[in-house]
């Protein structure tokens, strides 16, 4: 294990020099602006949450520290959320801050939400034959298996086009306290690697979301589309093509769990039965030193600790 960590940070100390280096697009720049890092930030953009709410946020602990992490990990690249524990490590969406740049009429995408993998949520507003349907609810059973990502934001997005229909909106991805992910073997491989990945190009930074209305909207290049189920619930199916052949439509209920204000919406309580514990990366996008090492280490399920250390005397 030592080994393997050795090779890594020499490799990481000849190669972050000219990865980090890489500019940002304006996006990125003006996205990575507006959400701030770390406890303190958090408090300041949540002041509208209350004196109560702001009080709990500083001072709360996690009573599972074996498997989720402390407070004392908040200086770190990684943060780690319990889905016991309230509020989340994720800073909610609001237009009055992190969300200001894209404000569209008739729509509230503001506060935190649940990446809820469900059958039984679903509507039927597509027919597939039996067997896809099968293939679906599969689906299904295997996501909540891996849990690649849990809860997300839209802090950080923007309105390219405008805010009139038909518009576009970038919805960013990894962004600091705004996307999260699993803790499992699979969630902790995919943060890794959905990050490295998107620095060389290869995996996108940002979902643009073309807005027909207020209630659907579609991202063609990734077969996603985006259906206003409830004022606290989205649908997101995303259509499977194996080259020309179509592999079915697979959905999960985006689902809004606390609000602009930092509250609890009336999902909380199903997050907490059926959710699941998350972790989400505390620095920038282009801080590829801290990230890098902190991903790895936490692939191999190191205590949180111990790539902060290594990351805060490595990343100088």
């Amino acid at each position: 294990m030592a080994l393997l960590v050795g090779l890594f940070v020499c490799w990481f100390a000849s190669f972050s020099t000219k990865i980090a280096a890489q500019p940002l697009n304006k996006a990125e720049v003006l996205a990575d602006e507006d959400v701030c890092v770390g406890t303190h930030c958090a408090l300041n953009q949540l002041q509208t949450a209350g004196a109560a709410h702001k009080k709990k946020l500083a001072t709360e602990t996690f009573a599972d520290s074996a498997s989720v992490g402390s407070r004392k990990d908040e200086q770190c690249s990684i943060l780690a959320g319990s889905k016991r524990e309230f509020p989340t490590q994720l800073i909610p969406g609001n237009y009055n801050n992190n969300m200001r740049h894209c404000k569209l009429p008739d729509q509230d995408l503001s506060g935190v939400w649940w990446l809820w993998w469900s059958d039984s949520e679903e509507k039927p507003w597509k027919r597939d034959t039996f067997f896809l349907t099968l293939m679906n609810k599969a689906a299904v059973m295997f996501y909540n298996l891996v849990r690649f990502e849990i809860l997300l934001t839209f802090a950080g997005c923007s309105l390219p086009d405008g805010d009139k229909y038909p518009a576009v909106l970038e919805m960013q991805i990894g962004m600091p306290q705004q996307w999260s992910y699993g803790v499992t073997p699979t969630g902790r491989a995919f943060q890794f690697f959905a990050y490295i990945l998107s620095r060389v190009g290869v995996v996108d930074t940002s979902i643009p979301w073309a807005f027909e209305n207020s209630t659907y909207a579609t991202a063609v290049k990734n077969g996603y589309e985006f259906i206003y189920l409830n004022e606290n619930q989205w649908l997101r199916p995303t259509a499977l093509y194996i080259g020309p052949v179509y592999g079915g439509t697979f959905t999960y209920v985006m689902t809004r769990v606390v609000d602009a204000d930092g509250k609890k919406t009336e999902f909380w309580d199903k997050f907490e039965k059926k959710g699941a514990n998350y972790r989400t990366w505390a620095v920038p996008r282009d801080d590829f030193c801290r990230r890098s090492i902190n991903g790895f280490t936490q692939m191999f399920f190191l205590p949180l600790s111990w790539g902060c250390s290594l990351s805060n005397f490595v990343c100088r």
